[in-house]
């Protein structure tokens, strides 16, 4: 539930930095089965959470309260079953070996976001990078696009994440300590950018 936070209307973007780390720490931390089940419940909370609205609108659209339920119960099931069978597929034959766990988390959690995206129309909503609407480091997608600060997202967040897991704390300490300053300094950079455009367009 505290991940659909971090999207709108509620925009706690910090959770979105959080959450993928500690999905990476249950996949290394438990096995097949109970990483399944985590997973499973995981996305069935999320989607649910984040896709209620599309209850309303199926409803207006189908003018039945029991068919708009049963296509939006299908597609968390749907949805969640993609992310998940992903996930695990990466907790099977990648998770083993720690460094290729912690390389390729964020390729296989973004080939889930690229598959929800695309199959059967697609559903192009709740990438990371969304979440990042109202923080500093929106200024950064005009630079490397949706794909491109969303694994920057990942990667930082399990780095962190698997450096606190591993008890290198010193570590997460420093990455968690320059991750806040470069928001203080794109935050800086934003708002001084919005000054210099308000001076313009008085001059």
């Amino acid at each position: 539930f505290l991940f659909t936070l971090a999207f709108a209307p509620h925009s706690f973007w910090l959770v979105a930095w959080i959450i993928p780390g500690l999905v990476l720490i249950q996949g290394l931390n438990n096995n097949q089965r109970t990483y399944t089940y985590f997973l499973f419940t995981f996305y069935i909370v999320f989607y649910s959470s984040s896709l209620f609205w599309v209850s309303y609108t199926l409803t207006n659209f189908t003018e039945s309260y029991l068919i708009s339920f049963f296509i939006w119960t299908f597609m968390i099931i749907f949805f969640s079953g993609i992310s998940s069978i992903c996930l695990l597929i990466w907790k099977r034959y990648l998770a083993q070996n720690f460094a290729y766990a912690l390389a390729f988390f964020p390729i296989v959690w973004l080939t889930q976001s690229l598959l929800r995206s695309n199959l059967f129309g697609g559903f192009p909503w709740l990438w990371l990078a969304y979440s990042q609407t109202t923080s500093s480091w929106i200024h950064l997608a005009p630079y490397v696009g949706v794909y491109g600060l969303t694994l920057l997202m990942l990667y930082t967040s399990c780095v962190i994440m698997t450096f606190f897991y591993c008890g290198k704390r010193t570590y997460a300490f420093f990455l968690a300590l320059l991750f806040f300053s470069i928001s203080v300094i794109l935050s800086f950079s934003s708002s001084s950018q919005i000054n210099s455009s308000l001076l313009l367009n008085i001059g």
